[in-house]
């Protein structure tokens, strides 16, 4: 995960050899808030970088209530606390909107377990 550049080169050495930056994200599939330093918050991977303008992440937990917003780019990611109690273990929601600095909006939903070991 991270800005990577991508190189495009013509096999037979004609024509114009181009590159790309790209970004690949990784959406972490669970985390383990155990104080280990393991895995102790929830994240996108691949997103602190200068390639996004702004990158938004919402949490709800399985009855779809709303838990936390975060601004991946100022807040590490979410720690598995919610009004100052610990949350279950069990899975939970996200709407991630990531806009990149030519103003392309991702927008991508999906879910992740928090584990408690």
């Amino acid at each position: 995960p991270g800005l990577n550049t991508i190189y495009i080169n013509d096999v037979n050495g004609c024509g114009i050899t181009a590159s790309k930056e790209i970004s690949f994200v990784y959406f972490k599939r669970f985390f383990t808030p155990n104080g280990d330093n393991v895995n102790d918050s929830w994240t996108i991977e691949g997103v602190n970088n200068s390639f996004y303008k702004e990158v938004k992440l919402e949490v709800f937990d399985r009855y779809g209530r709303f838990l936390k917003s975060i601004d991946l780019k100022s807040v590490n990611g979410w720690n598995g606390l919610f009004n100052g109690k610990l949350m279950p273990e069990n899975n939970y929601w996200y709407n991630a909107t990531l806009v990149d600095i030519n103003n392309n909006v991702r927008n991508k939903k999906g879910y992740f377990s928090l584990l408690r070991k």
